[in-house]
């Protein structure tokens, strides 16, 4: 049964004889015989009329727009012409609908307008009682508030580095994975996840390895599986899957590389599931030069992208790093400091041309139209750090917008598509962030403020193409979580 809200915020319900009367005919104020022919009173008939549950909880701060909105009675109820309504801080009327259980016991409200997030939400009761004419004493009222993003779990400690988020799914499900300061000197990296805003990070097994680990990155393979590739206490790049009850190299074979540099690793996945790993490998005899390597698991191995290195040795030097991406086709495009180069089936061919000097990273991402952006950090040398959003056309590298936040040493920047080939961008440091969307038309900012941004640290979209954040609080010291609340 679903009822609305008048023009003045205050649902309207019509009277259905069903209700008033009974499945049975018989009027709810009266007893009924047993089987012996004695009239006995209905079940609830002495049971207090109170408010059961409340959903969102009266007074919670970080309710989800998406979330029903539900009270729960103590026993079965009617309800008159005015029983509630719905209020933001202006007590500005919210039009809504409502519907009653089939039991008579749950009443579900759903708002027919877009609630801004940010706003604080009063329901109150009126006429509503229970079938012996009982209203609801003192009727009540409760309030909860739509923050424009949504905490995920509670604060992170302060001893991890780098935590990389991505929203698993389904329904609310996140996974983070961390390098865990172990307090002996070593840092070894945890994957944990939640299920939901409200729930508690879980450990998925122990440390990767013990005796030290990092670098990390994170994704959700075809199956749903989470897939964690890192560097082992010997720097070398393992790459494993959580199969629900511990850790195990995707291959079963052990490390994808063995002589691997500092760097950042990066994975992806085609439209077949095909796994694609891109990492740094030292070059023999040097304590400074290294090339950048794209891998695939393919028939259980792990087999070289192409014939050698993505980077041409002689001509662009030390490669460091490298961020992977797949077209809708599968091409992989490598991202290695100022440059960008494609696997064409012959060689891995220029993109477009270099950054420019004193590019301090890249990072791609594909939309759901094949187009490619780069989203760039270049340093002034000058204690900051300025980012620009790219996407390449025809005739080149196409810049979107410059000067996107501007932010000091130890910040960061993100790129990343989500299921839809929603592309979203998460960048900055010392107390200034942005996030956006970013479209062939460039970057639209998302509110997001955060007076003690530290450091952007992860960036995913979920299943339903809202954007998760991990973020370091400069204030707290500790890693927080959040979601876009949409």
């Amino acid at each position: 049964m679903t009822r609305s809200i008048t023009a003045l915020g205050v649902l309207s319900f019509l009277a259905a004889a069903a209700v008033a009367c009974g499945s049975s005919g018989d009027s709810p104020h009266t007893t009924s015989p047993d089987a012996g022919g004695t009239y006995v009173a209905p079940p609830d008939q002495d049971i207090l009329l109170k408010i059961a549950s409340l959903s969102p909880t009266d007074g919670d701060d970080n309710a989800s727009v998406s979330a029903p909105i539900q009270v729960e009675f103590s026993k079965r109820v009617q309800v008159g012409n005015s029983p509630i309504s719905l209020t933001d801080a202006n007590a500005t009327p919210i039009a809504a609908t409502a519907k009653l259980s089939a039991d008579e016991t749950t009443l579900t409200i759903s708002p027919t307008v877009k609630i801004a997030p940010g706003t604080r939400v009063t329901a109150t009761f009126g006429d509503i009682s229970d079938h012996f004419g009982n209203k609801l004493p003192k009727p009540p009222s409760w309030s909860w508030t739509l923050p424009p993003w949504l905490r995920v779990g509670g604060t992170l400690e302060a001893s991890i580095t780098d935590p990389t988020v991505v929203a698993a799914g389904p329904g609310e499900r996140v996974a983070v994975a961390a390098s865990v300061y172990n307090g002996a000197g070593i840092y070894q990296t945890l994957v944990r996840s939640i299920d939901s805003n409200s729930g508690t990070w879980t450990a998925l097994g122990g440390p990767l390895d013990p005796a030290g680990s990092g670098h990390q990155s994170l994704l959700v393979d075809k199956n749903g599986d989470l897939v964690v590739a890192f560097l082992d206490s010997a720097n070398a790049v393992r790459v494993q899957r959580w199969t629900g009850g511990a850790w195990h190299d995707v291959d079963g074979k052990g490390p994808v590389e063995t002589s691997t540099t500092y760097t950042t690793l990066s994975m992806a996945l085609d439209a077949t599931g095909k796994l694609y790993v891109a990492y740094a490998v030292a070059v023999p005899g040097s304590t400074t030069d290294s090339n950048t390597f794209a891998r695939m698991l393919d028939g259980g191995s792990w087999k070289v992208v192409g014939n050698g290195p993505v980077n041409d040795p002689a001509a662009d030097g030390n490669a460091t790093g490298g961020r992977i991406a797949l077209s809708s086709k599968g091409r992989p495009y490598v991202a290695y400091g100022a440059r960008v180069r494609t696997w064409d089936g012959n060689a891995w061919t220029l993109v477009g041309t270099t950054f420019g000097s004193l590019v301090c990273g890249t990072n791609l991402a594909f939309d759901s139209a094949d187009n490619l952006f780069a989203f760039v950090c270049h340093d002034d040398q000058a204690q900051h750090y300025y980012y620009q959003l790219f996407q390449f056309l025809p005739g080149g590298w196409n810049s979107l917008t410059n000067d996107v936040v501007a932010a000091a040493p130890g910040g960061g920047l993100l790129l990343t598509a989500g299921h839809d080939g929603h592309v979203f961008a998460f960048a900055g440091a010392s107390g200034t962030g942005r996030v956006a969307d970013v479209t062939t038309a460039g970057w639209t900012p998302i509110e997001w403020t955060v007076p003690n941004l530290g450091a952007v640290t992860g960036l995913a979209v979920d299943p339903n193409g809202r954007p998760v954040l991990s973020w370091y609080d400069g204030k707290t010291a500790g890693h927080l979580v959040q979601r876009l609340n949409r």
